[in-house]
């Protein structure tokens, strides 16, 4: 499920020294695209290309096509011209040198028509198997590679699969699998199979090249044949740019003081609580925060627990947190006294910055000059919160509920207002937050930093994130390495899926969102827990914080409905998850507790029998996590009432403690209908999830989470084994 780190190492650094000064030279000449012929003459030495003979006239194409014999292919060459088929500049299946030289004659005819004097012609063997394509383009978040069914229909079959470069052998294999058109090259038909890992070894190549050479900006191979001999390249163009700057080091700054400062002050407090100051000096009192409080506003403020000072410069004590709640226009200055005041850490909810347009913009950046030491979160931000700290230092209105709980769970967000929201019904979801951050338009403090943070923060294990862009990959991706170092999964939801997702996001936060498809590749490649809605944040962390790290993907399967056996089997297999066939020693330990009727292949259906007889959920959990056979069980409940499903919650919350593979339990009926047994499952710690798709969730995220740690641990045995 989790993408490798490195490639192959199919090509030598001499070699990749030679290609990157070949594309420098080009650019250097100042042409910025390479059409087939040029490709050919560049990579040739380290990517297999078809046989092909480069001529001048009809007559030597002719003689071109005599030494290759068979079906020839005939293009015609011009410099800056990248697609030929599209202008008709390409004659296949021709059988002999004398239907090559009048192709030839006619394709020279017509680029003097077109006023194209440099042509040339490509004489080649024309290739047979299953065309494919192969390509990589340069994106914001690094060089993604592509594979896909290829040919002119390349564009409609959208049959394709992308992956962060450079990949290794089984992520090659494993993104061939993931095609559609994978059938094809399995043989069908009667026709033979095709050699899979000679194109998996192209994938290898080319995403080798693309990375050791930062000049490929889009590097397009289609159609790529894929036969019994092997994997060739048909045709080729590239697109090259001069190389962005190397991104510096990554340092990540000490946060500690943020979420743990001694004297907070609030810029623009108010005893207002309609304005913004005044929420946030409200939350910040009511959540008996430790260290001291004080405003900063010319008006003096009574408050018989805070001190009210003019400025940030008279407060003349050591300060760790701004809370800055002014207008725009008036944020530079501030921000201007803090830095003078020697603040750690500046909160700026204020609005009107980047996500504005580009005036904000400009003011947005002006403001970070401006802070020299001073920390910014924000602008455009709705605050931060470590609850288990018992700092609120927000004016999001979810504090207006009781019941917040503190917990294992980090929530880190783009945007304010879902951040908001899915702080207000945390205590639904049954989840305790270890810190809340609305990161605004991060001027200065990104995700990646507080992710960094959660990464070391011990009262932190679990990291959810909404994402609407990530503007520095590589230290992202550092952060992300940081945290699954210390063993926490990283959950996350990425909106901007469509275009119309895009713009808002956009719009909204001022986020240079990239496409969607990428972030998948990204996501894969770096381990994080990819889900779709905002629910499914909190119900993968519950899973993650009851099943721990799944180090499989078999899932047993166990309700009193079939059509829960459907569903959930339905569901698993579309996330990825097994549901294996029970072998016939493990149905006849089960058919040992169940009625004959029932069936017990996986999924199992208890049938309504449980309903009368509890204690059979229990017994075929039990025999499923002794079998060997299911790497975690899933136990779909229906609408059993108490006494007896207090009974079957007594069974199942006992049968927890026992040694066995995991297990998550789910209930269709309403809560109300079983009182008991939910306080049963609530005093025992257990989670009880309602529906078949939260359940697949929550799985999902512990087998994904369980890969990743098994990853890691594979490479570290490596790299020790290669040090050594």
């Amino acid at each position: 499920m989790v993408g490798s780190a490195s490639g192959g190492g199919a090509i030598t650094r001499t070699e990749s020294k030679r290609l990157r000064s070949l594309a420098q030279q080009h650019l250097a000449s100042g042409t910025t695209s390479m059409s087939e012929h040029e490709v050919r003459r560049w990579l040739g030495e380290v990517v297999p290309f078809g046989s092909a003979i480069t001529c001048r006239n009809a007559r030597e194409a002719g003689v071109a096509a005599r030494s290759l014999g068979g079906l020839t292919v005939v293009k015609l060459l011009c410099p800056g011209i990248l697609h030929k088929s599209d202008l008709g500049f390409v004659r296949t299946g021709l059988q002999s040198a004398e239907d090559v030289e009048q192709a030839a004659s006619e394709l020279l005819r017509r680029a003097s028509e077109m006023g194209l004097p440099e042509a040339e012609l490509s004489v080649q063997q024309q290739l047979t198997g299953v065309e494919m394509a192969v390509g990589v383009r340069l994106d914001p978040l690094g060089v993604i590679l592509m594979v896909a069914a290829g040919g002119e229909l390349i564009e409609v079959t959208q049959d394709r699969a992308l992956a962060m470069a450079p990949v290794a052998l089984d992520e090659a294999m494993d993104l061939i699998a993931q095609l559609r058109v994978a059938r094809v090259l399995g043989g069908y038909r009667g026709r033979a199979r095709v050699d899979s890992e000679a194109l998996a070894r192209l994938l290898i190549v080319v995403g080798e090249v693309a990375t050791a050479i930062p000049e490929i900006a889009e590097l397009d191979m289609n159609p790529v044949f894929v036969n019994e001999r092997g994997a060739f390249v048909a045709d080729a163009v590239c697109v090259l740019e001069p190389a962005a700057p190397e991104e510096e080091d990554v340092e990540f700054p000490d946060l500690h003081r943020l979420f743990a400062p001694r004297r907070v002050v609030v810029v623009g407090g108010s005893s207002d609580e309609r304005k913004v100051g005044g929420r946030i000096l409200r939350y910040l009192r009511q959540g008996d925060f430790g260290g001291e409080i004080l405003v900063v506003n010319p008006k003096a403020m009574d408050a018989d627990d805070v001190t009210s000072v003019p400025s940030v410069a008279d407060v003349r004590r050591p300060v760790d947190l701004a809370c800055i709640a002014v207008p725009a226009s008036a944020v530079a200055a501030v921000v201007r006294e803090c830095a003078s005041a020697g603040v750690s850490y500046a909160i700026v909810y204020s609005s009107g910055f980047a996500e504005a347009g580009p005036p904000g913009a400009e003011a947005q950046s002006q403001l970070v000059d401006t802070a020299g030491n001073v920390r910014i979160i924000g602008p455009n931000t709705i605050g931060i919160a470590a609850p288990s700290r018992k700092l609120f230092a927000t004016f999001g209105m979810a504090l207006e509920r009781d019941g917040l709980l503190s917990g294992p769970v980090a929530l880190v967000s783009q945007s304010g207002a879902i951040a908001s929201s899915l702080f207000s019904r945390t205590a639904d979801f049954g989840v305790g937050l270890s810190h809340w951050i609305s990161v605004g338009n991060e001027a200065d403090l990104g995700i990646e930093d507080f992710v960094a943070h959660l990464a070391d923060d011990s009262s932190c294990e679990i990291i959810c994130l909404f994402i609407e862009g990530i503007r520095r990959p590589a230290a992202f991706a550092a952060a992300v390495a940081r945290a699954h170092d210390a063993g926490k999964p990283l959950i996350a939801v990425k909106t901007g899926r469509s275009e119309a997702g895009r713009k808002a996001a956009a719009s909204h936060t001022g986020a240079m969102t990239g496409v969607d498809s990428s972030y998948d590749a990204f996501f894969r490649r770096h381990g994080i827990i990819r889900v779709d809605g905002l629910p499914d944040l909190f119900v993968a962390a519950k899973g993650v914080m009851t099943l721990g790290p799944v180090t499989g993907q078999r899932v047993g399967i166990v309700s009193m409905s079939g059509g829960a056996c459907s569903l959930l089997a339905d569901r698993c297999v579309a996330a990825g998850l097994e549901v294996p066939t029970l072998d016939v020693k493990v149905q006849q330990a089960l058919l040992g507790v169940l009625p004959e009727f029932s069936a017990v292949t996986n999924p199992v259906d208890v049938t309504a029998v449980g309903v009368e007889r509890p204690h059979l959920v229990r017994d075929v959990v039990d025999v499923l996590r002794r079998s060997g056979a299911v790497d975690l069980v899933l136990v779909q409940l229906s609408t059993n009432a108490d006494p007896g499903a207090a009974a079957m919650a007594t069974d199942l919350v006992e049968l927890h403690s026992h040694p066995g593979v995991p297990f998550l339990v789910a209930r269709l009926g309403s809560p109300a209908l079983a009182p008991e047994a939910m306080g049963i499952y609530g005093r025992a710690g257990m989670p009880v999830f309602t529906w078949p798709e939260e359940l697949v969730v929550a799985a999902s995220a512990a087998v994904q989470h369980g890969c990743v740690l098994s990853k890691q641990k594979v490479a570290g045995e490596a790299e020790l084994w290669t040090s050594a």
